[in-house]
């Protein structure tokens, strides 16, 4: 059986950690960036109690700050165990969303104001949640491709002429909103109608035009364990089956 081929979006370093994953499930993988993340040179931000990280990219754009002794809280167990590579000594995971990592820094952090490094465009509303306890602090900023590589494009349009539906990751609005720029036009209507799209978030699948693209599956925990799993339960099934989740 021809293996399906899944496209993954996001950004390096993460898209190969993710490639990998596929890769070991038994799927043909098309790693294709279409963003890339850029750290900002910013100043040293006020005194605070606690961190608070939505993603390993903000972890990464702040490292080597002296906060090491500061209690950390990540939105995910990924970006916990980042943390505790980098050094910092007292890490607790939320393993969720937003909300969840909300709910545990309003139970479990110290009296006092919360820093969170942070891209300079927010998917979350992280400050909707802790008002002016929390202290926004931009250290990155996402950057959308001008265009996919020539060879990761003209697969992608071989795969789709073939007839069969191609598999496509997002895990981010930004890169959502990057691959509607890059597929716009008639050259790359039938691409569009042979993707795929797992979307990590509604945020992401907010970003396609479902009259344009084949199917659109939300998974319903922001963790890349999930999104994958819904993933693989939508491509190992027949085509003609109705979808488990949208």
């Amino acid at each position: 059986m021809t293996r399906t081929l899944v496209w993954v979006t996001r950004a390096e370093p993460a898209i190969q950690t993710t490639a990998a994953r596929l890769t070991a499930m038994g799927y043909e993988v098309l790693a294709a960036p279409v963003i890339a993340t850029r750290t900002l040179n910013f100043a040293e931000p006020p005194p605070a109690a606690a961190l608070a990280f939505t993603s390993a990219t903000a972890l990464a754009a702040f490292e080597g700050r002296s906060y090491h002794h500061l209690p950390v809280f990540t939105v995910g167990d990924a970006t916990a165990k980042a943390a505790l590579r980098q050094g910092y000594r007292q890490v607790e995971s939320a393993d969720g969303d937003v909300r969840d990592l909300a709910a545990l820094l309003r139970k479990r952090a110290p009296p006092g104001r919360i820093l969170n490094p942070c891209a300079r465009e927010t998917a979350g509303d992280l400050a909707g949640e802790l008002g002016e306890r929390l202290i926004q602090w931009a250290v990155y900023e996402t950057v959308p491709q001008e265009c996919l590589a020539e060879d990761a494009q003209n697969r992608l349009l071989r795969e789709a002429a073939t007839g069969r539906l191609v598999g496509l990751t997002c895990q981010s609005p930004s890169a959502g909103r990057a691959v509607s720029a890059l597929l716009v036009g008639a050259d790359f209507r039938q691409l569009r109608g042979a993707l795929v799209v797992f979307a990590a978030s509604q945020a992401c699948a907010d970003t396609f035009d479902p009259e344009e693209f084949s199917e659109i599956h939300i998974s319903r925990f922001p963790r890349e364990d999930a999104l994958l799993k819904l993933m693989q339960n939508r491509l190992e099934r027949q085509p003609s089956s109705p979808p488990a989740e949208t």
